[in-house]
């Protein structure tokens, strides 16, 4: 599951064991899925915080794009930056130091019945919302039955096992698990965020809005303008500020979010110090962009900061929800006309490294390639998977020159040969030799940079025979088309964790091929796939759940469902040298660097 409840790239991912999985119920203070708890009970805080950071300063910060609402949680219209995690306070806060672990928040301890049937949180009573009501079980309930019934199609998918949740007292509910063999359910129910049920008394939760809600996290909103600016400024008296996981963060006064149209203006406003921080996502202007004054006086510092979290899933994704996709044929010769090589050299300056997996630089990945324990794995399904998945490992196109990428582009035209578009129409655009319908496709995208990123494919397609049209929508009509799945390709994706679970049912499983506002962008519609998510949230050890999703892995690569992207080893960053927190201590697994920065003249 994300790490973080919001619809763009970066989202992180979460998943859960209970060292409390014994026979007999207790309430536990943490959540861990791998190697047990790093931290004992009465801990002061993370080892990789500064306890006695400076409170106070404004953190500028500049984002491309636009905004028209402060709900983070549904299908419609595009939520401020952040939002969510600067308001709404979760049941647990995951640690950083630590793969996939979380410690009291909003909830002091847990408890899981010795079947599991029962999962119990118990609130901290100092819980208050930024209007001074106080946050009670009342409220967890009604998140949990808001998001559920109206928010966005993931949360369905993460809380499918639940049957219900009861509130047993002010500060104490339980959720009622109806699939013991979930071992992540509980730690999917502690990243709940809290919402007051008193402000949804007169307010549609279900559509986009621009009031101000009470808070229960470290953050209200001061002021907004959308969709140009939004200032967050810190809770007087925040109830959570002494609780050990939030100790050394939420250390600025106010953040202000700034929105421009192109990265350019954006880039511009942060050497003129308009702009405080920026994570680079350019390669070309982390090469070559920082010149400026600023930089050459060392006042503006660049840091890359480690990530040892598995790659995101990244990539060109198919829609196979268009007929002409669903050939296998067709999906993988557009995969030959991608020359990442080239495109390396010529425009990331060799700073990205190819992705080989949908989990990337991680454990969990099968690179492609057959293992005894993948193939034990699939044999069940064996007479619904095509032989190459038990007889050909799965390789990403790699070209050293322009004769080995003329050989690719033969194999992509005997591909579509094969496929039955042999004839060739008076614009060279292949057809089906039967219904003589074009091989034609869009490719929608929102940033100009994009464009010239998917220029080279394009011109390759040309070469065999395949028109891809490159259509550049604003960012309000981009989102929608991308959450109607109005596309053939585009480029995104999402956040896996070294721990996944229900999660993988939002971005591959069948039942959420048609659900608006969903991850499953190539449309995967696999019993095989299903079969395997199943395997995986239900897995009874850790090396059955690596096992299940290394096949998932490897049969979705068989499926060529997408063109695997690039990735950089860690985060390009940037910042004026008066924004400290930023140096070599950092946490392994990362989610956001900022909430645990200060700032210092």
């Amino acid at each position: 599951m994300p790490r973080t409840f919001k619809i763009y790239l970066a989202l992180s991912i979460l998943c859960f064991t209970l060292s409390a999985y014994g026979h007999e119920p207790k309430k536990q203070y943490g959540l861990s899925l791998l190697n047990g708890l790093k931290y004992p009970k009465d801990f002061q805080h993370f080892q990789y915080v500064n306890p006695k950071a400076p409170k106070g300063g404004t953190l500028k910060i500049g984002i491309q794009g636009s905004f028209d609402s402060l709900n983070p949680y549904i299908v419609m219209g595009n939520p401020a930056p952040r939002v969510q995690m600067y308001t709404h306070a979760t049941l647990f806060q995951e640690c950083e130091d630590e793969p996939a672990s979380a410690y009291p928040y909003v909830a002091d301890a847990v408890e899981i019945s010795a079947d599991k049937k029962n999962i119990t949180f118990y609130l901290n009573p100092n819980a208050r919302f930024s209007d001074g009501k106080t946050l009670t079980a009342d409220d967890v309930v009604f998140s949990f039955n808001i998001l559920r019934e109206k928010g966005m199609p993931l949360f369905k998918h993460y809380y499918s096992d639940i049957k219900s949740i009861k509130m047993i007292g002010k500060h104490t509910i339980t959720f009622y698990n109806t699939n013991p063999k979930n071992r992540e359910i509980a730690f999917i129910l502690g990243q709940l965020p809290v919402l007051p049920k008193h402000h949804y008394t007169n307010t549609s939760f279900a559509e986009t809005s621009l009031e101000l809600p009470p808070t229960s996290g470290p953050y209200i909103i001061e002021s907004v303008n959308a969709p140009h600016n939004i200032t967050y400024q810190k809770t007087k008296n925040w109830w959570g500020l002494d609780i050990p996981s939030q100790v050394g963060f939420h250390n600025f006064n106010k953040i202000e979010y700034t929105t421009y149209r192109d990265d350019t203006a954006l880039f511009e406003a942060f050497k003129k110090g308009s702009l405080h921080w920026r994570q680079e996502n350019s390669s070309q202007r982390w090469a070559s962009g920082y010149k400026f004054d600023a930089f050459q006086q060392k006042k503006v510092l660049k840091v890359v900061l480690p990530d040892n979290n598995p790659k995101p899933t990244m990539g060109i994704f198919l829609n196979t929800r268009n007929p002409l996709l669903q050939d296998i044929r067709v999906r993988k010769a557009i995969g030959y006309a991608f020359d990442f090589n080239w495109m390396n050299k010529y425009i990331f300056y060799n700073l990205y490294n190819r992705n080989d997996s949908f989990f990337s630089k991680s454990h969990l990945s099968s690179a492609g390639k057959r293992s005894p324990e993948i193939l034990k794995m699939l044999e069940p399904f064996k007479d619904k998977l095509p032989d190459t998945v038990f007889k050909t490992d799965v390789q990403q196109p790699f070209y050293a020159n322009n004769t080995e990428m003329r050989a690719g582009l033969k194999k992509a035209q005997d591909l579509l040969v094969q496929a039955g578009y042999s004839e060739i129409n008076k614009d060279n655009i292949r057809v089906h030799n039967k219904t003589k319908e074009p091989l034609e496709f869009r490719f929608i995208f929102a940033t100009s940079p994009t464009a010239r990123l998917i220029t080279p494919l394009k011109e390759n397609l040309e070469r065999i025979g395949i028109n891809l049209k490159l259509i550049q929508l604003d960012n309000n009509t981009y989102t929608n088309s991308v959450e109607s799945y109005d596309y053939d390709l585009i480029y995104t994706g999402f956040a896996q964790a070294a721990t996944p679970g229900n999660e993988q049912r939002a971005f591959f499983g069948s039942k959420s091929v048609d659900a608006k506002g969903g991850k499953n962008y190539s449309g995967i519609k696999s019993e095989v796939i299903d079969n395997l998510i199943e395997l995986i949230v239900k897995r009874p050890t850790d090396e059955e759940m690596i096992d299940a999703t290394k096949a998932m892995d490897y049969v979705l690569l068989h499926g060529h469902y997408i063109i695997q992207g690039w990735h950089f080893d860690g985060h390009m960053v940037a910042h004026w040298d008066f924004i400290k927190g930023l140096g070599k201590e950092q946490p392994l697994y990362p989610r956001n660097f900022l909430s645990r920065c200060w700032y210092q003249e």
